[in-house]
């Protein structure tokens, strides 16, 4: 197969496909491009290769496709919809706690974070099976692929390392567009309202994004140090922290289309529907210039959407480079043979070479239904305050009256509370950040960290939980967050 007919296959099976495209031809190349100019200022070993072979990796980077390896295995791989997990929108920094594993491992888990919310997701996504791989595996299609590239560069045999490298750049963009990781995209009037935001953001915003502007964000996020691989076990990690930092932009995203949509519907009629296509030069233009306040800790942040293009797509392209420099130092940095070796005729054949996602089941595999989260254990405070310094650092849960409400605005502008929470004579004092949903007095519980000591700001203080969830009424005791190690994932939306 000719250089030329390589490039042809990629994109007439992407064609064939409507998940094939995500971020657009124009997208995905320009996080590839950007990750290999990084490496080549970056002096990286691997970079005269990828340099050599530039035009056939822009193609390659679209070559992931439904086509490829048909149905929903495959089309699952492009996303990652983390609210079907999770209530993300009631703390977003939260999806770094999802659990990380081999997929076979961590699978029971997320079907039982799925079964939590199977209520919601039948109304959201009522065409998807209540099985955790059909609501997304970008993550794991991404760890996949970057073992498939160290083995391929070990084995020298570059036509499919390349391959790999550019299929992992796909994914990788993939989980950096924020739409991708929501179950819901109706938004305004009515469900629906916001159908098309998909295209209009992947395709005609991304298209529309600054090469430059993707650059200078994947060279911040990067920062002035070497381009240090990623340890084996911190790519689900990091691919997470990708999901994390794009999801509070999918609400804004959608609100402003439907918007836009409104007010310009008399100017375009029927422009804005799920099956019109791209929008109209005029709107689409409209969209990307258009403002979105974006929740952050202190409030929202302004941005367009075409800036919102370029900062996915620029962290995208930084994670792309480091998991390029991982795949070469898990192969043993290899030097000979590869270079700037060009890919030859015949050398890569997509319908053999293209790998399936074998770290799911086979299609009906993996035992009974564990239903959903069971309810978190809630430690006593009498037990927390009779033995202190054995609960100090672990993340627990109490329950009780909440007493002593006491609110402030510290030096930052940030508002902060404390209350306690008592046990007959025991009481444990509780820290948490934003304003109280609840009133002296109530029945609540406080999950979160308890520490013995703990000093903030040249101050020491003792015997509290620093709460990232407080739960009322029904949600107490009834499996709304499960406790992990690292801290609170809240469960239900």
């Amino acid at each position: 197969m000719s250089r030329r007919a390589i490039a042809a296959s990629a994109v007439l099976l992407l064609a064939s496909s409507p998940v094939a495209l995500a971020w657009g031809p124009a997208g995905h190349e320009k996080a590839a491009l950007a990750a290999l100019e990084i490496l080549v200022d970056r002096r990286h070993p691997l970079a005269p290769f990828l340099s050599a072979n530039a035009p056939l990796l822009k193609e390659l980077s679209q070559a992931p496709s439904g086509a490829l390896v048909p149905g929903e295995r495959e089309d699952a791989t492009h996303f990652f919809k983390v609210d079907a997990f999770m209530a993300a929108r009631l703390n977003s920094d939260a999806i770094a706690l999802l659990p990380k594993g081999e997929y076979r491992e961590v699978r029971p888990v997320y079907w039982q974070l799925l079964g939590s919310n199977a209520d919601t997701l039948r109304k959201l996504a009522p065409d998807r099976p209540l099985l955790p791989e059909a609501h997304g595996t970008a993550p794991w299609r991404v760890l996949q692929l970057q073992r498939l590239s160290a083995a391929s560069l070990k084995a020298e045999n570059p036509a499919r390392a390349l391959l790999f490298l550019a299929a992992m750049g796909h994914h990788a963009a993939d989980l950096a567009e924020p739409l991708r990781s929501v179950a819901d995209l109706s938004a305004g009037q009515g469900a629906g309202a916001a159908a098309g935001v998909m295209p209009a953001f992947e395709d005609q915003a991304a298209s529309a994004a600054s090469d430059r502007a993707i650059r200078l964000v994947a060279e911040k996020a990067l920062g002035s140090r070497a381009l240090k691989p990623l340890p084996a076990g911190e790519v689900l990690s990091e691919t997470l922290s990708l999901v994390k930092t794009g999801y509070p932009l999918a609400g804004p995203l959608k609100d402003s289309f439907a918007q836009k949509c409104l007010a310009y519907r008399d100017q375009f009629p029927g422009a804005c529907s799920p099956e019109a296509g791209a929008l109209p030069a005029a709107l689409a233009e409209r969209f990307s210039s258009g403002v979105l306040a974006v929740p952050g800790p202190r409030g929202p942040v302004k941005t367009t959407v075409k800036e919102a293009a370029e900062n996915r797509l620029g962290e995208a392209a930084a994670l792309l480079a480091r998991l390029w420099a991982s795949a070469y130092a898990e192969a043993g940095s290899p030097g000979e043979g590869l270079g700037r070796r060009f890919i030859k005729t015949g050398e890569l054949d997509l319908a053999r070479d293209y790998p399936s996602p074998d770290y799911l089941p086979e299609p009906g595999a993996g035992g009974p239904d564990p239903g959903p989260v069971s309810p978190e254990e809630v430690t006593p405070v009498s037990a927390i305050m009779a033995d202190t310094r054995r609960h100090d650092g672990k993340v627990l849960c109490a329950a009780g009256p909440a007493t002593v409400l006491f609110r402030k605005t510290s030096r930052k502008g940030n508002s902060y509370f404390t209350f306690f929470i008592a046990e007959g004579p025991a009481k444990v004092k509780v820290f948490s950040f934003g304003e109280p949903a609840f009133k002296e007095g109530e029945e609540v519980e406080a999950c979160g960290r308890f520490s013995y000591e703990k000093r903030v700001s040249g101050r020491l203080f003792f015997n509290q939980i620093s709460a990232e969830s407080i739960l009322r009424g029904k949600a107490m005791r009834s499996g709304s967050v499960l406790l992990t190690e690292s801290g609170v994932l809240p469960v239900r939306n």
